[in-house]
């Protein structure tokens, strides 16, 4: 896959000290003194902050350049992160990458807003993002370097996530509001366990490229042009695609420390959506876009196993952060938000798979 984006050799600091030399080879046209900046502030695992020429006001050409938070290489593949902006940026669902640093990338801005609690249902908000999963899932991975595609990465995920994540957090207060949920790290193992039993139980599942965190500020909405795009591709791969549909609709709750978990798509609404999902995917693979109602309860089904998946997920994800990053984020209580959602529903979700197995 041909590439023309910068490798600098180019650390930057915590305040993105370094960008003048990194934007002097970036955008040699570029003045120093023309440059404006713009900080972004919806990450919760890296800086973000945007660089534009002051005489583009519409940022038609901002770059946008992303710090990894502390510690982030335990838990992100960065080579991968770069190899799935490539293929996104190939097939038009991606900007494109313009440098590598030693802590940071380059990349194009996209023009819209992120969504957020209320933007995600509109109908057309809806029905776009469905279409562009869709799309997403459907990309042909043959050939593609550094793509493996023997397995999901799901377990091979959450493996990491369970071998990084401290039994026990360093600072007293986190550690104390940890133990007060009254959890171990042996329990979310065991989970995880009976969570993969259960996964492999229902046969061949569908798999293809996947974003994996479709948290609605990594949804791009552009009104103007009718286009949605997915962002940061961090821990995007090879995975269950109902992954990214079950992980999309537990993010309906929002990515504040405490998300409003009643938020989550009702049966009506998530078969609606996956109505749209389903027939787009049998289009792109050039089948008749029909789509019965036993499928639809059976997507819905899956969907909510993987939204189990989703939660167990960031909720490890979210104690690792807890003892490394520097980001101002209440990851513990994320963490027991996102496990304490699990918990609630486990056996609602889990007893609906009945009908499958």
């Amino acid at each position: 896959m041909a590439s023309s984006h910068l490798i600098l050799d180019c650390t930057l600091t915590e305040d993105f000290g370094g960008m003048k030399e990194v934007l002097s080879q970036v955008r040699p046209s570029w003045s120093w003194q023309d440059i404006m900046m713009k900080p972004f502030t919806a990450g919760i695992t890296n800086k973000i902050c945007g660089y534009y020429h002051n005489t583009d006001p519409k940022w038609d050409d901002m770059l946008l350049v992303r710090l990894y938070g502390k510690n982030t290489d335990l838990i992100i593949n960065r080579a991968d992160e770069q190899r799935n902006m490539l293929i996104m940026h190939e097939v038009g669902s991606g900007p494109p990458l313009y440098a590598v640093l030693n802590n940071a990338l380059v990349y194009g801005f996209v023009q819209g807003v992120p969504t957020d609690v209320k933007v995600i249902r509109e109908l057309e908000v809806r029905d776009l993002v469905a279409k562009e999963m869709a799309k997403l899932h459907n990309v042909d991975l043959s050939g593609r370097k550094g793509m493996d595609t023997a397995a999901p990465l799901l377990y091979g995920k959450m493996e990491n996530f369970l071998k990084v994540v401290p039994t026990s957090l360093s600072d007293p207060e986190k550690k104390r509001r940890w133990e007060d949920f009254g959890k171990s790290i042996d329990d979310l193992r065991n989970e995880f366990e009976l969570m993969k039993e259960l996964t492999d139980s229902l046969g061949d599942l569908p798999c293809g490229f996947t974003h994996n965190d479709l948290l609605l500020e990594n949804l791009i909405y552009n009104k103007e042009n009718h286009k949605m795009s997915f962002i940061d591709y961090e821990y995007g791969g090879y995975n269950y695609t109902y992954f990214d549909i079950g992980n999309h609709f537990t993010e309906h709750a929002g990515v504040d420390p405490q998300p409003e978990h009643t938020l989550y798509p009702d049966r009506g609404y998530a078969k609606e959506w996956l109505k749209v999902y389903l027939r787009e995917s049998k289009r792109l693979r050039g089948d008749e876009p029909h789509v019965t109602d036993d499928e639809l309860e059976k997507a819905c089904d899956i969907s909510n196993l993987f939204a189990l998946w989703a939660h167990l997920l960031w909720g490890v994800w979210s104690l690792v952060q807890a003892e490394h990053s520097l980001v101002p984020f209440d990851y513990v209580m994320f963490a027991t938000s996102r496990l304490g959602a699990y918990f609630d529903r486990k056996d609602e979700f889990q007893a609906f798979l009945k009908n499958i197995v």
